[in-house]
């Protein structure tokens, strides 16, 4: 796949918040379901540790590769909420992620 093509895919991905439920999509407002949870939320940052590069890991790798990232927040004393990413044509696979609230856009790059 063109990296056109997966550009696409994450501009028309759908991002599931778990909990509370809500979606999230490029170039919408923020849901509001985020700010009745947590009026406190000024930024966020949607990170996965799944597939990087969009290239394809064994699940056992991409499980590893979460718990790692999973960690790195707590050690930073982040707060999260778990989350999805979701290619709406299926030709992706769900991407197990995070919402993780009030970071600032360098630190989510440096995760």
């Amino acid at each position: 796949m063109s990296r056109q093509e997966f550009e696409n895919i994450y501009q028309s991905a759908i991002y599931k918040v778990l909990d509370p439920l809500c979606y999230i999509e490029v170039s919408k407002p923020s849901p509001k379901e985020l700010k009745v949870f947590n009026p406190q939320i000024n930024q966020w940052a949607f990170l996965t540790a799944y597939n990087p590069g969009s290239v394809l890991h064994e699940e056992s790798w991409n499980k590893k590769a979460y718990t790692k990232l999973e960690s790195a927040l707590n050690e930073r004393g982040f707060e999260y909420l778990e989350a999805c990413g979701i290619d709406p044509t299926g030709q992706w696979p769900d991407e197990p992620s995070l919402l993780v609230i009030n970071i600032e856009r360098r630190n989510a790059y440096a995760l």
